[in-house]
């Protein structure tokens, strides 16, 4: 077969030849001139995230792949997660970055201002033991000692179980320290954190059995703010190819992979958390509803109701209602009685940082500040 030139042969191959060094000079400039895809990330969450090296994390990991077969070159904007959705509009609503990688994959999670990939991935809370050892329900639990993270599904399903001793614990490090360390003969925790020190600090020692029930599982997305949806569409297709080197990636960070186990004996009805970050999800409401604001307070407390489920209800359990008397907020006024206002005001603008509150003075407004005081206020128990 020949193909035929209409013009003359030495001019037209001059001008295909200059056509196509253009042609590959113009690609080459539009690859550099693509910005760097920017990712949200926790500066210290491992096994999810770190700016402190190797390892880098599974979330930053993924961001990595992500940014390579999109053609952009990756980079972290580091954002505290503790914050929960406050980290969120602070980030990534306030366009400092493109992508959030780890927010819960559920339709009604800020659902007017992002928009989410489909989950690629579902992390559970899970049952840590020694080697050996072995649990088929709940009941086999009683008698021992089992750490469990405050303010967390896992503890309010263990109050319901009675000769079960809970060793409350501030995270999933502390939990896997206190069964090594002999203060606990079991373990529940978040899964994915305690499959990594089960496998980068423990050498393997324990079995970390993943578990179904309420609020113990979360399907895992990727969010971008509403307006995003080329880049959230992009993403998807590049994620859904991704099926192997997710299960491997996992892997390799120690997350617990075998099939999920039902150990719930009692079930407590869910409700649904406001906030987002290591603990979002689904938690069980323990005791009373919350009372109803006073008529003369009511737009004040019903304020301060929404900002605390979006910032506090994290630790102190939805509608400040807590299975852990400690920090159950329905009591603080049987427990400090006159010095109710001077004990909220200091905890709440300087913290507790050796147990686990963050200060929030700079980080909330002293008008939401007052409006959520309003609303703990308004469920206060009075026996």
């Amino acid at each position: 077969m020949h193909t035929f030139i209409s013009q003359p042969a030495g001019r037209a191959r001059r001008f295909a030849a200059a056509s196509i060094v253009a042609l590959v000079v113009g690609s080459g400039a539009a690859r550099a001139a693509e910005p760097p895809l920017k990712v949200c990330a926790d500066p210290d969450n491992l096994p999810f995230s770190s700016s402190a090296g190797s390892p880098r994390g599974f979330y930053v990991d993924l961001a990595d792949r992500l940014a390579q077969a999109l053609g952009r070159s990756p980079e972290q904007v580091w954002q505290l997660t503790y914050l929960g959705k406050r980290a969120v509009r602070s980030s990534l609503l306030a366009h400092r970055c493109d992508l959030f990688i780890g927010l819960p994959g559920e339709r009604d999670f800020m659902k007017q201002q992002l928009i989410m990939t489909r989950p690629f991935a579902v992390f559970r809370y899970a049952l840590v033991l020694p080697l050996g050892s072995s649990v088929q329900a709940l009941s086999d639990l009683r008698g021992r000692r089992v750490a469990v993270q405050l303010a967390s599904p896992p503890q309010t399903l263990l109050a319901n179980v009675e000769g079960v001793r809970s060793v409350t614990v501030l995270s999933p490090e502390e939990g896997m320290r206190a069964l090594a360390d002999g203060r606990a003969d079991a373990a529940y925790l978040w899964g994915p954190s305690a499959g990594y020190q089960n496998k980068t600090a423990y050498a393997g020692r324990y079995r970390v059995i993943p578990t179904e029930g309420d609020g113990m599982a979360w399907p895992i997305a990727i969010g971008f703010p509403r307006s995003d949806s080329v880049l959230r569409d992009s993403v998807q297709r590049e994620l859904d190819a991704l099926g192997p080197w997710l299960a491997g990636a996992e892997a390799s960070y120690g997350f617990p992979g075998a099939a999920p186990v039902r150990l719930a004996e009692t079930a407590a009805a869910p409700i649904r958390l406001a906030a987002a970050g290591d603990v979002t999800g689904l938690y069980a409401q323990a005791d009373a509803p919350a009372a109803k604001a006073p008529a003369g307070n009511e737009a004040q407390a019903l304020r301060g109701h929404e900002l605390f489920n979006a910032n506090c209800a994290h630790c102190h359990g939805t509608d400040a209602a807590s299975p852990e008397k400690r920090i159950d907020l329905r009591r603080l006024q049987k427990k400090y009685t006159d010095t109710v206002d001077e004990v909220f005001s200091t905890t709440v603008q300087n913290g507790r940082p050796d147990k686990g509150m963050p200060p929030w003075k700079g980080v909330l407004q002293e008008a939401d500040i007052s409006a959520i005081k309003a609303y703990v206020d308004s469920v206060q128990q009075s026996k």
